[in-house]
């Protein structure tokens, strides 16, 4: 089954619902609670979980979008926490994919979770979780394996050594661990008209190639936010590609209220976005 047939499979019990989220860890503790009382390494997934994993990818955006706010809010009262939140809204962007995409870390179990196609059936295979299959790593590698992904310059394998001078991870890194990042301009309250403002710029701006977040630029807040903007809209254009609008659920959740005051999904013809939303035009619903 490929991937678009499956995530219709996972969305198709919202087509006419109402916007019905689960309780704070349903999914994980659902997945926790299959883990420990099954033995087998495989087991088919009901429709309650398939739900779960789709409320769950669309929580995740929208947690993606919540914190894109917050970072481009704070641009100008504190670089570092812009920065920070700035990555994280990019990292939720990318766990919503792999929710998305069936995949769930169990970090106390120690298992992952991944929906899997077998013989035309979907099936919850469990394995093991090693050390290295690092949060900020695994998400990350799971939308790179998938089409139509792997050769989009807008996901990385998110590495963060010091070889790698353009990585998200590794931009995040200085504001967490390295000392003496240093610069705190004067605190300034929240602005609504900076806020659009932003926005506004961060849909305009123009870059000829992924703007992956550079070390030797940081806190680069254009490109930590332009590229967390650009993976939020890519997540609704996929989604809208695969589903369409029509699905109830989605139609609710694809335009926040509380952000459609500041965040249009509208860019620029000649933005580096508009050509990468080309190159995956051949996605049929």
């Amino acid at each position: 089954m490929a991937i678009e047939a499956q995530i219709k499979t996972m969305f198709k019990s919202l087509a006419r619902g109402a916007k019905v989220v689960p309780p704070p860890g349903t999914l994980a503790k659902e997945l926790n609670r299959l883990v420990q009382s099954n033995t087998s390494a495989q087991m088919p997934v009901t429709t309650r979980l398939l739900t779960c994993f789709a409320t769950a990818a669309i929580e995740m955006w929208e947690r993606s979008v919540h914190s894109l706010l917050i970072s481009t809010s704070i641009s100008g009262s504190s670089p570092i926490w812009a920065s920070v939140s700035g990555y994280y809204s990019s990292h939720y962007a990318v766990r919503a994919f792999a929710h998305l995409f069936g995949y769930f870390q169990l970090h106390k179990a120690k298992k992952i979770a991944q929906i899997i196609s077998q013989n035309n059936q979907l099936l919850l295979d469990i394995s093991k979780k090693h050390g290295s299959e690092r949060e900020h790593k695994a998400y990350w590698r799971i939308v790179k394996n998938y089409a139509p992904f792997q050769n989009s310059p807008m996901f990385t394998l998110n590495e963060d050594d010091d070889a790698h001078v353009e990585s998200d991870s590794g931009h995040r890194n200085i504001a967490n661990y390295l000392d003496h990042v240093d610069g705190f301009p004067a605190f300034r309250v929240l602005d609504d008209v900076f806020l659009k403002d932003r926005f506004r710029r961060l849909s305009d701006f123009e870059v000829q190639s992924a703007p992956i977040p550079r070390k030797d630029h940081y806190p680069d807040l254009d490109y930590v936010q332009l590229i967390a903007f650009h993976r939020i809209a890519l997540f609704r254009y996929y989604l809208d590609s695969v589903l369409g609008i029509s699905n109830s659920f989605w139609k609710k959740c694809r335009n926040p209220t509380w952000s459609s005051n500041y965040l249009v999904f509208q860019t620029s013809p000649s933005s580096f976005l508009s050509t990468v939303l080309q190159s995956i035009q051949s996605i049929q619903p």
